[in-house]
């Protein structure tokens, strides 16, 4: 506990000096490796406490990186964001049941931020959902001391959470609004990767409700039912 009081606070002032100076493309090489060391601890093995904090790091790294991120087409672009995620959807069905925690608590911690950040929710938002929920497969098999299943539901729900948030840049319109829609807009250069629209991922999540896998069929019939009900004709 001491260890982490003293070093805790050091370490994540480090993680916003060096991603906030990346942002505006200034000491990149360092913020990658920075970068580095917090999935190290994001993924390991051992340290439920290090997943844990390495998890709130990397948020603090996405938040300030983006923070320092000025321009349309660079948050548009959303290179640094693009990266993480692909590092979390591979840790999200890794059959190691240590790295999906730690990548289950980083999106805990990452849903808390990108509500302030429209693009990156309108890009990314439903796709980061579906991994989410297919990591939840694999939670069939685990042992329950492990809790991966309420690991999982946790971070779906802070998602959840944040799809019925307003959009800042348009107070008058949520998220889950603008995602019924294709992506449109001034800037929106970027389709969305995985799920086009709201509807489309509610589509696939009715094929989740015959899952072999419990708690990604638990899931899916517990939410599916609150998603309908705001999604026009469906």
């Amino acid at each position: 506990a001491v260890v982490v009081q003293l070093f805790q606070p050091l370490s994540l002032q480090l993680v916003r000096w060096f991603a906030s100076r990346s942002g505006k493309g200034m000491f990149l090489e360092e913020a990658g490796v920075v970068l580095e060391a917090v999935m190290e601890g994001v993924e390991s093995g051992t340290n439920g406490k290090l997943r844990e904090a390495s998890s709130e790091a990397l948020a603090l790294y996405v938040e300030w990186t983006l923070r320092g991120v000025t321009g349309d087409q660079e948050q548009e672009d959303a290179v640094m964001v693009k990266k993480v995620l692909r590092r979390l959807y591979g840790l999200l069905s890794h059959p190691s049941v240590c790295k999906r925690l730690g990548a289950l608590f980083a999106v805990k911690q990452l849903a808390k931020g990108l509500g302030r950040h429209p693009r990156i929710v309108d890009q990314f938002l439903l796709e980061l959902f579906g991994e989410c929920v297919r990591s939840l497969r694999f939670a069939a098999t685990d042992h329950p001391a492990l809790q991966s299943e309420l690991a999982g539901v946790s971070a779906l729900i802070s998602l959840k959470k944040l799809l019925f948030r307003t959009d800042p840049s348009k107070p008058e319109q949520r998220y889950f609004d603008k995602l019924c829609a294709p992506r449109q807009g001034k800037g929106a250069v970027h389709v969305r990767r995985r799920f086009e629209t709201l509807p489309k991922f509610a589509e696939w999540l009715f094929g989740m409700v015959g899952s072999h896998a419990k708690p990604a069929r638990r899931f899916a019939m517990q939410v599916l039912p609150e998603l309908a009900k705001h999604i026009p004709d469906f």
